[in-house]
């Protein structure tokens, strides 16, 4: 409970960070902050801590080195062949620090799962590690149905863009990663809890400077960055303008069954001057379709194995 607390209180210094812009942040015409613009969120820092990094900060002359050991494993585990579209070679900074993990509460670095919450991860790996029967038992982001743009914005590794668009009533974050869009009303109240989407149901409100954006009634999903989200869970989300040309990102998670406490992530996007592109993730897809006809052909084999007389 203490270090929650203490998270708390840190958000609320960190947060307090853009009244040093004074007049030079950019506002709206409304007199907010002004997000909009494209924001690149392309680094190597992981939600969770790598088992190898103990501490939160990297030290600086180890930063290239840690993220690129990173870029490796995790070439290591898409069988070997090396991440398309750029690679991150960095780590992401926050404060001026290398950060080892998003997660900043627990202190580890790591998920609080309960045994429920455990369970339930391991049960959602290992259905999409199975022979899959049908489509539905494959990962949404495999399907072209979500991606990095769902509730929480994730890191990923390869170049990874969003572009903001504020209106008085609305805040829109399109993301170029399967070209998720979340369109946010700013409202008190959210929609019917019978109503369940893969995003959620988000509504925004400002405080002082800060955006804040409250989602739940998600579809039971492993989301994109490998976390359980269930309809029950909520996620706050803060923006903050830190510089000009640089936007804190902190959200927490709160879901009693699946961890034993609500945990806090933070990271920073930086301003991009690239244009976002159509992410077609269908055109020319073949790969749901291979991946059943081959899981066919796998249960073709078998039973014409027992099928063969016995020695």
């Amino acid at each position: 409970m203490r270090s929650w607390v203490a998270a708390i209180v840190g958000l609320a210094c960190v947060l307090a960070a853009p009244e040093v812009l004074a007049q030079g942040m950019p506002r709206t015409a409304d007199g907010h902050p002004d997000f909009q613009g494209v924001w690149d969120r392309h680094t190597q820092t992981l939600l969770e801590r790598p088992p190898e990094l103990t501490a939160l900060i990297v030290p600086t002359d180890m930063a290239q080195e840690t993220a690129l050991k990173l870029l490796k494993g995790r070439e290591v585990a898409i069988g070997g062949t090396p991440i398309e579209n750029q690679p991150a070679r960095t780590l992401n900074r926050v404060n001026g620090e290398f950060r080892s993990s998003q997660i900043i509460d627990p202190a580890d670095g790591k998920l609080p799962y309960t045994d429920a919450g455990k369970a339930l991860a391991e049960k959602s790996r290992v259905e999409w590690r199975s022979r899959p029967d049908s489509y539905e038992q494959r990962r949404t982001q495999e399907r072209c149905i979500t991606g990095a743009g769902r509730t929480p914005l994730a890191i990923m590794p390869e170049l990874m863009l969003s572009r903001f668009v504020q209106t008085r009533d609305h805040l829109v974050i399109q993301t170029e990663h399967t070209g998720d869009l979340r369109i946010i009303p700013f409202a008190s109240k959210h929609s019917s809890a019978a109503i369940t989407s893969w995003r959620g149901d988000s509504i925004a409100r400002w405080e002082g400077d800060t955006l804040v954006v409250e989602t739940v009634n998600f579809r039971d999903d492993l989301g994109s960055m490998g976390m359980v989200e269930r309809r029950e869970a909520k996620v706050t989300e803060w923006f903050a303008l830190v510089a000009v040309d640089e936007l804190l990102y902190r959200f927490t998670v709160d879901d009693p069954l699946v961890y034993a406490r609500p945990w806090m992530a933070e990271y920073t996007m930086r301003r991009s001057g690239q244009p976002i592109y159509e992410n077609a993730c269908h055109e020319g897809n073949h790969a749901i379709a291979n991946i059943l006809a081959g899981a066919r052909a796998d249960d073709r084999k078998e039973e014409a194995a027992k099928q063969r007389p016995k020695r």
